[in-house]
């Protein structure tokens, strides 16, 4: 124990075969919405390119912030095309940090391969919606085969 910290938790660890198997960390700091701590963090795990980050994100209790509640499976953002792909550290997405707004506005600073800055945007609930049903990863490739066929399925007949 830390004694000018007290005693530390951790709330996200790195799971094999996820997103995180390799290294898993904070990106931008959390924000408070009214289902719990909305956390944006980046996963790494090793490919046949070298390392790819990733970013996720999780859900902790409004309360007890050190208590994950949710928790989906996969990334919601990672590298994509050329521009983001190639560059000092290629197959990279960090989170830098983000902006909310009162119109509950999410602008989400990142790079991408060790060389840009870039912003996107999307607002509080729905990445909250994201996290909350966005099914965790079931840790087996069948399993994650099956989960994908079933949100595949679902999505069609909710189309129609």
């Amino acid at each position: 124990m830390n004694p000018v910290i007290g005693p530390e938790t951790i709330i996200d660890e790195r799971i094999y075969h996820t997103i995180k198997e390799t290294k898993n960390g904070a990106g931008a700091p959390p924000i408070k919405t009214s289902a719990g701590w909305l956390h944006i963090a980046h996963g790494v795990r090793n490919c046949a390119a070298g390392l790819r980050y990733v970013l996720y994100a999780f859900l902790c209790d409004p309360k007890e912030p050190w208590l994950r509640i949710a928790s989906p499976g996969g990334y919601f953002l990672a590298p994509w095309g050329t521009e983001e792909f190639v560059g000092d550290v290629g197959n990279v997405a960090f989170a830098n940090g983000l902006v909310t707004r009162d119109s509950a506005e999410i602008y989400l600073y990142y790079s991408t391969a060790d060389t840009r800055l870039h912003v996107a945007k999307t607002d509080v609930d729905t990445l909250v919606d994201y996290v909350l049903n966005t099914p965790v990863d079931p840790l087996f490739s069948n399993a994650c085969a099956a989960q994908c066929h079933a949100l595949y399925q679902r999505n069609l007949r909710a189309k129609d």
